[in-house]
């Protein structure tokens, strides 16, 4: 955690470790693995744009150490497979750190202690979560195109 705050910065620590405690609370564990916590560091701060091959041309061979990662047959995840797991996990990690905080029984000691901030923070909350909300729709909007574009099995199923 020390190299990602480093590194990056601590809201980026904080994430991988509240990814890293969802998923071991998923798996009924009461923390992640530090190895576990690595893992998650380095997908989450992982360049977006992988390096460039060291050939000057596309007929140049790659070196040996270089190869695709979508044409290396040994690769064990298929490219996008490491976010469609985080995205599968994002609905139980905003129930798990969202939802559990504005239930009632949670809220109402905040509310005693400082009702305006607490109203504030909720106006907060609500402004985010209908940011999310539009981004959500457009997620889904192009997926659902997507999905439309992609071939059709021909079996007729019956």
């Amino acid at each position: 955690m020390a190299s990602v705050i480093a590194s990056h910065d601590l809201k980026t620590a904080r994430t991988v470790v509240e990814l890293g405690v969802a998923e071991a609370v998923e798996q009924g564990k009461k923390r992640p693995t530090a190895a576990r916590l690595v893992e998650l560091a380095e997908e989450l701060t992982a360049a977006s744009i992988p390096g460039q091959n060291t050939g000057s041309e596309i007929s140049d061979p790659a070196p040996s150490g270089q190869r695709s990662e979508i044409s290396d047959p040994r690769s064990g995840e298929q490219p996008g497979a490491a976010q469609l797991r985080d995205l599968s996990r994002s609905a139980a990690v905003l129930r798990e750190r969202v939802a559990s905080l504005i239930a009632p029984r949670a809220l109402k000691p905040a509310v005693e202690a400082d009702p305006a901030a607490a109203h504030r923070h909720l106006e907060d909350l609500e402004t985010e979560l209908q940011r999310l909300a539009k981004r959500l729709a457009a997620a889904k909007k192009a997926a659902a195109a997507a999905v439309a574009a992609a071939p059709v099995d021909a079996e007729i199923v019956s």
